[in-house]
């Protein structure tokens, strides 16, 4: 399946035109952020928030299916062995976790069943799925390494598997690289695959430029270097941060679900994450309200307050640590920070004009009602972010009508559609083109995040299975069709006996993006709406130079 992928549009003349025009007003002929030179722009998109191992979390048993198998795919996508009184406690947890009701258990004989949108412990990332979209135009992607202690220590997991996280850290980032040697040796030997990890800025420019896929290692886990809540040791802290490094570690959390002793983490879920904190940390959420200050989420136990936000922000020990992750040049998100944390955050980023990034997020301006939570970001932290040179992602939400609000120019008509992220999109579209020195807005999927995935549009499960919503709909995806590019012909993804229709089964997988690419032009996005999308890898790089040369 590898071939050389180029790096720029064909000859298409009026695609080719309207890229040199709408480019070269904002990248004053391709000067980097810093004032670095020139370079020659990428044409490609990024997805700078998957967890590509998360086979390898939570005791390695209960998320199934694996990137990667020498025995090939019907091994890799094969389901974990599980006692009756197992399977009934992971089914509750993935019901906690919001799995779909209508979810199909796949075997080896049928894997067509595997891919579905709405499950959320199953590999939606084969690494062949992943060479389909890098064909698509995806040019960089961020995997970071992912666990959680509390889900881990309550489900199934394999024998003599550890819970901690940077345990489980560790494994995740070998399997990366086994992965890349694995597709090496596909492709005749060491350095020739199309699946490249890179450690820098000009090693991820070369390896696109080469018509190669740039991979970045990150980590998203709670207790990051062990750091607890009154439980860091700085000098262990920085050991730990030079060492990851040098493992090729560029991207981190400084906070993930649960308090840390570097920050208080956002309050979104009701129950389990009062809880996980709990049993995780030794302590419950301490809120505050934030009625004020547009919050609306709150947590049902408390009662009395209108909205609700983490009281702790940013630890002594944390804005210690942030000024240590600037000191080494390490790209830090902001995502999962409470409130106070992030915008202390930024105080801090902007004492040293360094960027921030926030990876994967949804907006306070568009959502409704209990989505109004601390983790969507409001639009003067978007603005600072942005200002700073840093991006914004938007997640692959499954929202509807009753909790988010409509933006810009597509009806949201579909819920739990692609129409639903068309709203996050278009927004982190115009506030990119408004502040940011390089207008540009990656994929923030969390592909492999426990999370559910834009339903179809039309069929039995379309727009959430609102029968009336699917009438609305025209104008599907007809296959074959084209890349954006212009460069590649695609048929359906053939998974097993199965034949996946972006159509009926909505963004199942990494390899429908290429897909969800064309419905995005089918719902009436046009080139000016889709040019900040093909500019992200470039402007995820630009952002990487700028983090390496701030001198702190």
């Amino acid at each position: 399946m590898s071939k050389t992928i180029r790096i720029k549009p064909n000859g298409q003349v009026k695609r080719l035109v309207f890229f040199v025009f709408l480019i070269l007003p904002i990248t004053s002929l391709g000067k980097s952020i810093d004032g670095s030179g020139l370079e020659q722009e990428i044409f490609g998109y990024a997805d700078i928030h998957t967890h590509l191992f998360a086979n390898l979390a939570f005791g390695g048993k209960f998320f199934e299916g694996k990137p990667f198998d020498e025995k090939g795919i019907e091994e890799a996508l094969s389901y974990s062995s599980y006692s009756i009184f197992d399977r009934l406690i992971v089914r509750v947890a993935e019901l906690a976790l919001g799995d779909g009701p209508n979810g199909k258990k796949s075997d080896r004989k049928n894997l067509g069943n595997w891919s579905q949108n709405d499950q959320v412990n199953r590999q939606t990332m084969y690494y062949e799925w992943i060479e389909r979209s890098f064909r698509g135009g995806l040019r960089l992607l961020v995997i970071h390494a992912v666990n959680n202690e509390v889900l881990c220590k309550l489900v199934p997991k394999e024998k003599k598997s550890s819970c901690n996280d940077m345990v489980l850290v560790d494994r995740q980032i070998e399997a990366a690289y086994d992965l890349q040697d694995y597709i090496d040796r596909q492709a005749g030997g060491k350095g020739l695959g199309w699946f490249r990890i890179v450690k820098s800025s000009r090693e991820a420019r070369d390896v696109i430029k080469n018509g190669k896929l740039a991979v970045v290692l990150g980590i998203e886990v709670d207790s990051l270097f062990d750091c607890k809540l009154e439980k860091c040791n700085f000098a262990e802290v920085e050991k730990s941060l030079l060492e990851y490094k040098r493992k090729g570690v560029s991207h981190v959390f400084p906070v993930h679900l649960f308090d840390n002793g570097f920050s208080g983490a956002a309050i979104y879920q009701t129950g389990v994450l009062t809880l996980g904190n709990l049993l995780g940390q030794g302590q419950l959420f301490k809120a505050r309200d934030c009625s004020a200050e547009g919050i609306e989420f709150k947590i049902t136990s408390l009662g009395k307050f209108d909205g609700h936000c983490n009281s702790r922000g940013l630890s002594d020990f944390g804005r210690s640590f942030l000024t240590l992750l600037m000191k080494h040049k390490m790209i830090i998100d902001t995502d999962h920070m409470s409130k106070y944390g992030i915008d202390q955050a930024l105080n801090l980023a902007e004492d040293h004009n360094y960027p921030l990034v926030s990876s994967h997020t949804g907006f306070l301006d568009i959502a409704k009602g209990s989505s109004r939570a601390e983790n969507k970001k409001t639009e003067e932290q978007t603005q600072r972010i942005l200002q700073l040179g840093g991006m914004v992602a938007p997640i692959f939400p499954k929202t509807s009508q009753k909790n988010s609000v409509a933006w810009g120019k597509i009806d949201h008509n579909c819920d739990y559609s692609i129409r639903s992220w068309a709203q996050s999109y278009l927004y982190a579209k115009d506030k990119s083109e408004r502040w940011s020195l390089y207008p540009s807005v990656a994929f923030g999927s969390d592909l492999n995040g426990m999370i559910t995935m834009p339903s179809a549009r039309f069929g039995e499960k379309g727009c959430g299975g609102n029968a009336e919503q699917v009438a609305e709909q025209r104008n599907p995806v007809e296959y074959p069709f084209i890349s954006y590019d212009g460069s590649i012909s695609f048929n359906r993804l053939q998974i097993g006996k199965k034949a996946m229709d972006i159509n009926f089964d909505g963004m199942s997988n990494v390899g429908m993006i290429p897909d969800f690419i064309a419905d995005m032009s089918n719902i009436g996005m046009n080139e000016e709406d889709l040019a900040p999308l093909f500019r992200s890898a470039e402007g995820f790089i630009k952002m990487w130079e700028k983090v390496e040369a701030t001198e702190i």
